[in-house]
């Protein structure tokens, strides 16, 4: 992991710049190993003995780049301008190789390219003013996602609009109360989407969607948060909801031979408290 971040005050009256950005990497390896004695139902008498071996290297490049510029209007207002992009590479080869009763069978080999990349353009208002200062701002966003594995490809984008507000008042010294509301989107990942189908553990078997779309989430947060500048005691309070509409959830089912199948989809709204 490597970050980067740069703020430069231009002016006495508000105008300002900041720049980040950050790089990441990661290479695994990982060889699974896992020997069964799978009987085909109760009343048989027929046994049989897997021993499945699992090869897997991964490995993720990750890198992402903001820009924001702050301009006064007049005293006490503001407007900003950001950009931003965020790059997301996964490399995964896989080499299963499985026995059953002595008898090799046919290995099953793949290799998956997992891309996301992320632009966010915004344009902001801010007002502040002694104990209030308030922030609003749209923004566009635009996602992208490819995925290449075996013979399928998978090639979205997406376009959304994104508002946020947040107000903040300090209505005694030390004692602030803050109220900020944003929506967000969230892409599948690649284990979500891929195709192919995992069946390294007989008994838990799962394949991703490829037909999944983003999930959008609204949330709202309010903090109390208060200090002490003699005894240099803080606390906090804060309250947080969340609303999920065209949720990704998990898909999961038994058959009759106990075996747990699970998959992904797009399904209604979730909503999530905490406090």
């Amino acid at each position: 992991n490597l970050n980067f971040s740069y703020r430069k005050k231009l002016n006495e009256k508000g105008r300002n710049l900041r720049v980040r950005s950050g790089i990441s990497f990661s290479d695994n390896k990982d060889l699974n190993f896992q020997n069964s004695t799978n009987v085909s139902d109760v009343t048989s008498s027929v046994v049989s003995n897997e021993i499945t071996t699992k090869d897997e290297k991964n490995k993720s490049l990750n890198y992402n780049v903001s820009f924001r510029y702050m301009e006064p209007i007049v005293e006490h207002h503001l407007i900003s301008f950001s950009s931003s992009i965020d790059n997301n590479n996964t490399d995964e080869s896989v080499d299963q190789r499985k026995t059953i009763n002595e008898i090799s069978e046919n290995p099953f080999i793949y290799q998956l390219d997992y891309n996301k990349q992320v632009y966010n353009n915004q344009i902001g208002y801010v007002f502040s003013q002694d104990k209030i200062q308030v922030y609003l701002s749209g923004s566009l966003e635009t996602m992208k996602q490819k995925l290449e594995v075996d013979n399928t490809s998978i090639n979205n984008n997406y376009s959304n609009f994104l508002p946020r507000a947040t107000v903040s008042y300090e209505y005694k010294k030390g004692k602030r109360l803050r109220l900020r509301y944003n929506k967000e989107t969230e892409l599948p990942n690649a284990n979500q989407i891929t195709p192919i189908v995992n069946d390294f553990n007989p008994l838990s078997i799962s394949v991703g969607n490829p037909n999944l779309t983003p999930e959008e989430s609204n949330n709202i947060n309010l903090r109390l948060y208060s200090h002490n500048f003699k005894s240099t005691a803080s606390f906090f309070s804060y309250l947080n909801y969340s609303k999920t509409s065209n949720a990704i959830v998990t898909n999961r089912s038994v058959d009759e031979n106990y075996v747990s199948n699970r998959s992904f989809e797009n399904y209604g709204d979730k909503n999530i408290y905490i406090k």
